[in-house]
């Protein structure tokens, strides 16, 4: 079975940080999203993977082809946003004739991936959805056989009405026959829902598969970029093996520490960050190459790729070309 990493978006929630990087090229403890989802689907036995492209499109093809990976990864451009059914269908000469496993590439989860393919494979259906119980995302409504009955409002109508029928949320990793995506037109905007609300209406629902216990967190805004962070920093098995987790401290093997630095709270500074002392760091996140000039004070900040720091900063995220921002984790 083959996958798909959806990656196309905008990620308009996300920025300035989108600014600089693409959502599935944002770094986590050093490790970016699109390495996260390419070691979890080699580990689960997928023979290849589809990362779709639009926003900084050149940037994610140069980081695709400048490194190994440990399963085929190819990368197909959107020179016009597709969404969930539409990029899926575009990618579908690339996916196989068989089920496509396909995940949102601003996600991180635990799910045990063979398993859900297996499930797939053995229930019949065109489709396939891991749920969880997520309180502020559940609008989905499942029965007690397991089957998808329908999306928001929908979703909502049918719980009031029926006992039987819970809300739960959709985690984004799905399972789908190809053949089912010709339900879309090629090269034409859509949601994956479309094609599953029309499954529904044809009296042949998709099949929700349901974890009671799982690890899963999404990067959409910055304050949940900097919320997973904390989480991994905190917790010695974060749960979302390969991210890194377990320790507030990570520097890159290449970054160049000088003179008296001090590094205080969650600090995490990536490949050839150069720290000229003094320098204080107390909740800082820096990506590559960021050089911290003597006497730079810095609490609460993100520092992306390649940004010269000087002086003393507060709750912000400073930039090497869009300056800075502020930035206040709980907005």
């Amino acid at each position: 079975m083959r996958a798909m990493i959806l990656a196309a978006g905008l990620g308009t929630r996300l920025r300035p940080l989108t600014w600089v990087r693409p959502k599935v090229l944002q770094p986590l403890m050093g490790m970016t999203l699109l390495e996260y989802w390419a070691e979890r689907l080699a580990s689960a036995g997928f023979e290849a993977a589809v990362v779709n492209a639009h926003h900084l499109a050149d940037r994610l093809e140069a980081f695709v082809h400048e490194r190994s990976w440990p399963l085929p990864l190819h990368v197909i451009r959107e020179p016009v946003l597709l969404g969930t059914g539409g990029g899926l269908r575009n990618a579908v000469s690339l996916l196989g004739d068989g089920p496509v496993l396909a995940v949102n590439g601003d996600t991180a989860c635990d799910a045990a991936l063979a398993h859900l393919r297996q499930v797939h494979e053995t229930s019949g259906a065109k489709a396939t959805l891991l749920v969880h119980d997520c309180p502020p995302f559940n609008n989905v409504a499942v029965d007690a056989a397991g089957r998808v009955r329908g999306f928001g409002e929908r979703g909502e109508e049918l719980c009031r009405r029926d006992s039987a029928v819970r809300l739960l949320a959709f985690t984004g990793i799905h399972v789908v026959d190809s053949k089912a995506l010709d339900y879309f037109p090629r090269g034409k905007p859509a949601s994956i829902l479309e094609l599953y609300k029309d499954l529904i209406a044809r009296g042949d629902p998709p099949r929700a598969v349901f974890r009671s216990t799982l690890t899963w967190r999404e990067t959409g805004t910055v304050a949940a970029y900097w919320s997973l962070h904390r989480h991994l920093a905190a917790v010695d098995d974060g749960g979302l093996a390969p991210l890194p987790s377990g320790s507030p401290v990570r520097v890159h093997h290449s970054a160049v520490l000088e003179g008296d630095v001090r590094l205080e709270g969650m600090v995490v500074l990536d490949r050839a960050c150069r720290l000229r002392g003094p320098v204080r760091l107390k909740d800082v996140i820096a990506w590559n190459g960021v050089a911290f000039a003597p006497g730079t004070d810095l609490e609460t900040c993100i520092v992306t790729d390649g940004a010269a720091v000087a002086g003393s900063h507060r709750h912000c995220i400073l930039t090497k070309e869009k300056g800075t921002f502020p930035f206040h984790p709980n907005d």
